[in-house]
């Protein structure tokens, strides 16, 4: 590669499969610190980027596998027996053994290049690796990949049973729930770009710590040439593009798992079906666990039924979960066949796999097509009952009956819109015109347990892309960073009917922070000073008003004499608050809410909170600390906006940077851009590369 620096990797005596194969690949650093892998075969390229993951990310990366195997108590004590031991209910660490055998050769190939490339990382850099470190295997890989798929569907049918029980009076708190997520993601059509192609948005919203962080890369072999987010673990881009097309993924699907009562016998070892009785299987498990310097052994029974693993009991009645996705192991295979894709075909054969998690997928393509499909492996079920709840065990009747096909999912190709967008909301708002009848499909298969049905996020990506003509980069980061939260409006017009109503005894510094919301323009700017008023009165209205969500904001708007009252008294407490612990009313947003990761410190701006609001510009926050200040702890992750020009253009920004290693140029080096709201290139391809290699 002439007028390029760049480094070799080379491992001579990698063993796959029996053969004796030499890897050898190109990694150039970008000046931002991304890879980029240019490799003669997939093997080599999952070599590669297997070491490339373990260099920038090694603790992450050996903690992830440690989270799917069940083992963090062996390593970190009895807080995470539990957690362990929902891993072995789920099968993960049972199933990733199995599973070995079971894949594709060739994917099993892929995956022993992957774990060989980060185990010759771990050999040469010993010193230093973390606590525990081991070479790791293609069971961590597998256990890692199906971990991330399950919690998908479990993090479902614990929603229903958590309703449930809410339903029934009882106590709640002990149903642990699926991945935190939520997502935007659009795309345009050609007529409605300045250049004629298709521009679209991938931008999840997670933890910007633990499984779900992103990890940027870009491969280039004889058989594919794509860019994206990884999972530090997995070998493939979940969420990406080639030359040809672009996907994204928002939460929220068909209901891919139920959950099944079962009426047991007096002495608990048999519960009833169809008239008769059948004996609960058991598992004994060992979970290891670390008590200072001893390592001990806490051995755990799973119980099963035919549905699947009994996670609870109720009086009488024990709950079981059966998941969609409980006999699977083909990810892998699906995401390079997604990787390779080069046209929307191709990408539906991909999909069809039902491999991915329940997730609004929304492709474009070079060739002018938007399309946008509601996946997830999707059992066909008997239409007498709800299965959005618990449903008997003890018949035949609820018994799945087989899967839905990809045609027979809600999906929509071109709408006369020109736009497509999901914000986590139901299949018949992703777009205006000639969008998804959802009474065309069983109810089951539009069910989404993520959140209300319509999200603000998605009222105003509709509003903006139903208004948006002649779009460039530009326009479209502006699209992607917009801070409006549509619901403040409201909120401060009913505040202010309270104040009209009830009064505020001529307290001048209330008024005065009335007046700076009623001229704010509703927006969650870091240099806000009206978005840092409103946030603390909405904080401490939810506080006696915690009925108050994101499902139902609109709804509870404060209307009624005490609802007003205390809307008066929420922004005296607001007022109290920023007086002692900044000394005046006027605080920059930026002042507020602080991105944080080692020595390292910044403002931000942005909003994601179930009790405060929402908007686009999705920055999750904790509470505030003793001084006041909000630790930004997740929401946008990888937001990146694809052009589709023949090479695709792309910019993308993550929160902190490529590295974990405080060292590193790249520990923080994008933070400021995310903070600004800003991105950076993501060069494709050697040319593009040019000029921009640390």
């Amino acid at each position: 590669m002439e007028d390029i620096a760049e480094s070799r990797l080379h491992n001579p005596t990698l063993q796959c499969e029996g053969d004796v194969m030499k890897m050898e690949a190109t990694i150039v650093r970008d000046t931002y610190g991304v890879p980029h892998i240019f490799a003669d075969s997939d093997e080599t390229a999952c070599f590669a980027l297997g070491y490339v993951q373990a260099e920038d990310r090694h603790s992450a990366l050996l903690r992830n596998f440690r989270i799917a195997r069940g083992e963090m108590a062996a390593l970190y004590g009895d807080e995470f027996v539990e957690s362990d031991f929902q891993k072995f209910v789920m099968g993960i660490p049972q199933f990733a053994q199995r599973a070995i055998t079971q894949i594709a050769p060739a994917i099993r190939r892929l995956i022993e290049a992957f774990t060989a490339g980060v185990n010759h990382y771990m050999h040469e850099h010993r010193n230093a690796l973390p606590e525990g470190a081991r070479d790791v295997t293609v069971a961590d890989v597998l256990a890692f990949t199906r971990w991330m798929v399950l919690q998908w569907s479990w993090g479902q049918a614990l929603h229903e049973l958590e309703a449930w029980r809410a339903e029934q009076g009882h106590n709640t708190s002990d149903c642990e729930q699926g991945v935190e997520s939520n997502s935007n993601s659009w795309a345009l059509a050609p007529q409605r770009t300045a250049i004629g192609t298709p521009i679209r948005l991938i931008d999840p919203h997670v933890p910007w710590d633990g499984e779900y962080r992103w990890y940027e890369v870009h491969i280039h072999t004889s058989s594919v040439n794509v860019a994206g987010f990884a999972l530090v673990g997995i070998p493939g881009i979940t969420l990406g593009f080639n030359e040809y097309l672009s996907w994204s993924a928002t939460a929220g699907g068909p209901d891919t798992a139920d959950v099944y009562l079962l009426q047991l016998s007096r002495d608990g070892k048999h519960y009833r079906y169809d008239g008769g009785w059948r004996d609960i299987a058991e598992e004994p498990v060992i979970i290891k666990v670390r008590r200072g310097d001893k390592l001990h052994s806490e051995k755990r029974v799973i119980r099963y039924s035919h549905h699947g693993p009994i996670i609870h009991h109720e009086d009488d009645l024990a709950v079981a979960v059966r998941s969609a996705y409980a006999e699977l192991w083909g990810l892998g295979q699906q995401l390079f066949e997604m990787n390779r894709a080069t046209s929307l075909d191709e990408f539906k054969r991909a999909l069809s796999r039902f491999e991915f998690p329940p997730q609004n997928v929304i492709v474009a393509t070079v060739a002018g097509d938007i399309f946008y499909f509601l996946n997830g492996r999707t059992p066909r079920r008997n239409e007498k009952y709800n299965y959005s709840k618990p449903v008997p065990g003890w018949t035949s009747d609820t018994e799945w009956r087989g899967y839905l096909t990809v045609d027979e999912l809600p999906q929509l190709l071109n709408p006369p819109a020109g736009f497509l967008q999901n914000c986590n909301n139901s299949p018949q708002w992703v777009t205006t015109e000639g969008t998804i009848d959802e009474g065309a499909y069983p109810s089951y298969a539009v069910y989404s347990h993520i959140g209300d049905v319509y999200r603000a996020r998605s009222m105003r990506a509709r509003e903006l892309l139903a208004g948006a003509w002649g779009i460039d980069a530009e326009d479209a980061m502006r699209y992607a960073f917009d801070s409006l939260v549509p619901s403040a409006h409201a909120w401060i017009s009913a505040l202010r009917e309270a104040v009209k109503r009830i009064g505020v005894d001529g307290n001048a510094l209330l008024e005065r922070a009335l007046k700076m919301l009623t001229t704010w323009d509703g927006r969650f700017r870091a240099d806000s000073v009206g978005a840092t008023v409103y946030r603390f009165w909405r904080m401490f209205y939810a506080e006696h008003h915690p009925e108050v969500n994101s499902d139902n904001e609109m709804r509870c708007v404060p209307r009624n004499t005490e609802q007003q009252q205390d809307a008066i008294d929420a922004l005296r407490k607001a007022v109290d608050y920023l007086s002692n612990k900044f000394g005046k009313l006027e605080v920059p947003l930026r002042n507020v809410q602080r991105m944080q990761r080692g020595k390292h410190d910044i403002g931000v701006g942005g909003l994601q909170s179930s009790k405060l609001g929402d908007c686009l510009r999705a920055v999750w926050t904790r509470d505030p600390d003793e001084r006041g200040r909000c630790i930004a702890t997740g929401g946008q992750s990888c937001t990146c906006i694809v052009i589709h020009t023949h090479p695709p253009k792309a910019f993308s920004i993550t929160p902190y940077g490529q590295s974990d290693n405080e060292h590193s140029p790249h520990y923080f080096d994008q933070a400021e851009l995310y903070a600004t709201e800003r991105m950076k290139p993501m060069w494709f391809g050697r040319a593009a590369l040019k000029g921009h290699i640390e």
